[in-house]
């Protein structure tokens, strides 16, 4: 593809049908046609760097499964742990021991890990720590920030992306419900702030703090674009939540084993009570683990505190992170410094393509995350800076990148996630295809 009209008939035609058999052809609501417009791509195989749609168009691949494989597709290692852990059994619903394997390397990289348990997915482990937090405290109320994404579960889907005319004012937001369908006698419990404001942050916790059991934020705002942390708010963070008594949980689904194997927490030095994982954990299979103090930790013990799940630890999923854990911390973290390097040159190919083409955007982030919008502010600090950038102009980005074999997801509000297996020379036709993209926007303007 050099830019010509993208065919996605056989893409049309697979969604089509499955219309037919499932609620809008997908099985979640981000990988819907109101988001793939006009409908999604749907995919063939994948290796390495490289994903194949049913109507064999090849990309260059920066959405990598919301940000999940930073091994690439298919690595060789992951594959060769599942047909091991195939041949000896791929479910139990009984302990065994390479869940303890898997913590264990967890428990030595992560910061705040004393204790770890496992769950399916990211939504449901957020759920398990708030609960913990609870019984911890033996408070109800949970701070969350505008614009983070913890889950689609209904105690914390809460002004993730709400409509500004509904979301009040924006140093006290107005919690608003992610969907019909949560009850709105949850919201009594959900104090929602502006990210990135100190000053509103002392104030609520001041006032609230004897029902507020605990604050969870993502440390670097990934699902609202990129949207870093201000110097000093995640120290402030973590000092304030120690002084009112309140816990700190980091939603690490996104930048757990990204920014580093242990995570924001190690990247920003800053360390939560508890913490969520998710995405590259499992290097491309389905799990998650929420992680925390010992004392916080043991609330679990003897059911005191209920966490469940049939599949929680399933051997082949615990098989995919043991590999995927291991691959992480080889040669000294070299992944990292790789993740790093092609990321980087990502970015500065990206911010030259903008200065030289004279569009209006930023890029922020670091290298293994980060988002471009399409904005005349020098720096996007919060989620309603985001909404003010342009999504349309993204759009165009998003469909030009596409025809010319480059994949990036097409909100905004997601991120651009390079693996560690991407190439300088794959960089360099990404770079090239940046330009293209952006004077695409620029004639459109």
């Amino acid at each position: 593809m050099n830019g010509e009209k993208l065919k996605l008939s056989k893409s049309k035609d697979a969604f089509e049908v499955a219309k037919k058999y499932i609620p809008d052809g997908v099985n979640s609501s981000y990988r819907s046609a109101v988001v793939w417009k006009p409908y999604p791509i749907f995919i063939n195989h994948s290796v390495g760097s490289r994903i194949y749609d049913v109507d064999g168009n090849e990309y260059i691949d920066y959405f990598m499964g919301y940000g999940a494989l930073i091994l690439g597709h298919s690595h060789p290692a992951i594959i060769n742990s599942l047909t091991e852990q195939i041949k000896k059994g791929y479910f139990f619903g009984l302990p065994h021991e390479l869940s303890a394997e898997v913590a264990k390397k967890i428990v030595e990289g992560v910061p705040c890990a004393d204790m770890v348990r496992f769950g399916t997915t990211g939504s449901e482990c957020v759920q398990a720590a708030i609960r913990l937090a609870r019984a911890y405290t033996g408070k109800n109320k949970i701070v969350k920030f505008e614009g983070h994404y913890h889950g689609w579960h209904d105690y914390i889907a809460v002004s993730i992306h709400p409509p500004i005319k509904c979301a009040g004012l924006e140093s006290s937001p107005t919690p608003v419900p992610a969907s019909p369908g949560i009850p709105r006698n949850l919201l009594e419990n959900i104090i929602v702030l502006p990210w990135n404001n100190i000053e509103v942050l002392e104030k609520c916790l001041e006032r609230h703090s004897h029902e507020i059991a605990a604050v969870i934020a993502e440390p670097l705002m990934c699902n609202s674009g990129c949207i870093p942390p201000i110097t000093g708010y995640l120290e402030t963070l973590r000092k304030l939540t120690r002084e009112h008594d309140v816990l700190l949980i980091f939603d690490e689904v996104i930048t757990g084993f990204r920014l580093a194997f242990g995570g924001a927490q190690e990247y920003f030095n800053v360390t939560p009570d508890l913490a969520v994982f998710g995405k590259a954990l499992g290097g491309g299979l389905p799990v998650a683990a929420f992680a925390g103090k010992k004392e916080v930790m043991q609330l679990l013990e003897d059911a005191k505190v209920i966490h469940s799940g049939t599949y929680n630890a399933n051997p082949l999923s615990m098989a995919a992170a043991n590999a995927a854990l291991t691959l992480y911390q080889s040669e000294g973290g070299e992944i990292y410094k790789r993740l790093f390097k092609i990321g980087e040159k990502l970015i500065e190919g990206l911010r030259n393509a903008i200065e030289d083409t004279k569009v209006n955007a930023i890029v922020q982030g670091m290298g293994p995350v980060f988002q471009i919008f399409f904005t005349k502010r020098g720096v996007i600090t919060n989620y309603r800076e985001a909404c003010a950038a342009n999504q349309d102009q993204y759009e165009l980005f998003h469909k030009e990148l596409l025809k010319h074999g480059i994949l990036i997801h097409p909100s905004m509000f997601e991120r651009i996630a390079p693996s560690a297996v991407h190439t300088d020379e794959e960089a360099d036709r990404t770079i090239q295809c940046f330009y293209e993209a952006l004077r695409y926007v620029r004639a459109q303007q």
